[in-house]
Order: structure tokens, then sequence, then C-alpha cells
């Protein structure tokens, strides 16, 4: 399995902007295309409970500007894992050696981890499929809630991709169902290309 492709060096300047995710209240910033990425992955990664970027910083010995992790990530097993995302083509022996540093000193200064996140956590296939239901996050969680636990026949009535992308429902409520799955309320395997025979469990009570 193959990490998914990072950007090129030129790809990485100047670019700003903000994150919609279904675990935080509010959108999240990100500082390139690449960190953006890693975020996709978060929202898909059914262990993390909610996570925030660029919301903490540390006064490094030695450093003269205060590092800032580009995420802070909490898990379902109650614990927090400050995270740098670095494509690998950027991470030589210097700055790796750096970014460990730092991390030895939050570990040794906090009750948090530390973590270096390359494009070698996600695959192609997986960031396609994140990217592909993200955009699906941008729909209130409370109103994805409210659809399912109100069209409980309706979620049956699609036991697969096919039986969405092929059924006579407006494309309101299609939404709405993909929405559903992007919030974890239909689970699909994420590890594989999208196809019409790809199947949803349906996990509504």
């Amino acid at each position: 399995m193959k990490p998914f492709k990072a950007f090129n060096k030129c790809d990485y300047k100047n670019l700003r902007g903000y994150h919609c995710t279904g675990k935080h209240q509010f959108a999240q910033p990100w500082d390139s295309h690449f960190e953006e990425k890693q975020m996709y992955g978060l929202d898909f990664n059914e262990s993390v409970i909610t996570y925030a970027t660029q919301c903490v910083s540390f006064n490094i010995p030695k450093k003269t500007r205060r590092y800032t992790p580009d995420a802070m990530v909490i898990y379902n097993d109650g614990s927090v894992v400050l995270q740098e995302f670095k494509p690998e083509v950027k991470l030589d022996e210097e700055m790796e050696f750096k970014l460990n540093t730092y991390g030895d000193y939050i570990r040794n200064n906090s009750d948090w981890d530390f973590k270096i996140v390359t494009e070698r956590a996600y695959t192609d296939t997986q960031m396609l499929n994140y990217i592909d239901l993200s955009r699906f996050l941008k729909i209130k969680s409370e109103y994805v809630v409210d659809f399912c636990r109100r069209n409980k026949a309706i979620l049956t009535s699609t036991p697969n991709i096919q039986a969405i992308r092929e059924s006579g429902f407006s494309d309101e409520i299609k939404s709405m169902l993909w929405a559903c799955i992007s919030y974890g309320f239909g689970k699909v395997d994420l590890n594989k290309p999208f196809t019409d025979t790809t199947k949803i469990a349906w996990e509504v009570r």
C-alpha cells in the first residue's frame, strides 16, 4: 500500500485556509494543503474524539521563537498527542532531530505525547475516500443525527453505494445519506476505492 502523494515544495508556500471538521465545533486553520490532508485523516480516524490545530505553543530552551505543533489530538483512550505534519521531502536528518528534540521537551514537561506524521500515515486510496466524504462534513452534525433517526427506512433501503446513486431520492436526501456515512452512521471500507458494490453497514439506533 503506497502512502498518499505529498505536494512539491513550491506548493507549500503562501497557502492558508480553514477546514470544516465533524470533530470540532469550529473550523480549524491550516497553513498548507499537506496539513489539510492530514486533517482529513483525523476526521475519519475512529479512535480520534476531537482535535484542534495551532492551539498550543511552547517555549523550547535555546529556541528563539515559541514552537507550535500543528495539531493537538485527543483519542478515545484519553491520550493526548501533539502532532507535527511534515512531508518526507522536508524531513531531512537535521529537521527530524530538531522535531524529536521538541518532542522530548513536550513529553518531559506535560502529560502529552508527541508524534511526527508524514504522508505514510495514509494511502492514496484512503486519502481519496476521505476527501470525497469530507465535503459532507459541512452539514451540521445535529441535522445529520436527526435525519438518521427519522429516516431509518431510507437507510436500510440503501445497502450499498449503488443504491444511493441510482435511487429516486432527491439530491438533498442523497447528500444527507452521504453525510450519514461521513459522520460514521454508515460504515464503509475506507481502505478500498468506492464502487457501486461498496457495502454500507448502517449503525443507527
